[in-house]
C-alpha cells in the first residue's frame, strides 16, 4: 500500500469517493515515540489495515509559526505598523 501511495501521481483535486473507499477512519491526535501526547498528529487508517501518520505541524497555515504555535503579528511580519491619521480633520 505504501509503495502504491509513493509511486502514484499527485492528484490535483480531492476525490471524496476515492477517499471514502480507501480510508476507514481518521484519528486526530496521538502519541509520539516517547509516549507523549501529540495533538498535532493525524493518523489515516485504511480499510486494508495500513496506517499512515502525518504531523499536522507540517501542514499549518504559513502565517502561523509551527514550532512555537504562535500567531505572527502584523508588527513582527512587517516590522513597522502604519502611523495613525492626524487628529485634526477639516
Amino acid at each position: 500500500m505504501r509503495k502504491l501511495f509513493n509511486e502514484a501521481p499527485v492528484l490535483k483535486e480531492f476525490n471524496r469517493i476515492v477517499f471514502e473507499n480507501i480510508v476507514e477512519k481518521v484519528i486526530v491526535s496521538g502519541y509520539d515515540e516517547a509516549g507523549n501526547a501529540d495533538p498535532s498528529m493525524v493518523i489515516f487508517v485504511c480499510k486494508t489495515g495500513f496506517e499512515d501518520n502525518k504531523n499536522g505541524d507540517d501542514y499549518r497555515h504559513p502565517g502561523r509559526n509551527a514550532k512555537s504555535k504562535k500567531v505572527v503579528t502584523a508588527k513582527e511580519k512587517h516590522d513597522v505598523l502604519p502611523q495613525q491619521a492626524k487628529d485634526d480633520t477639516c
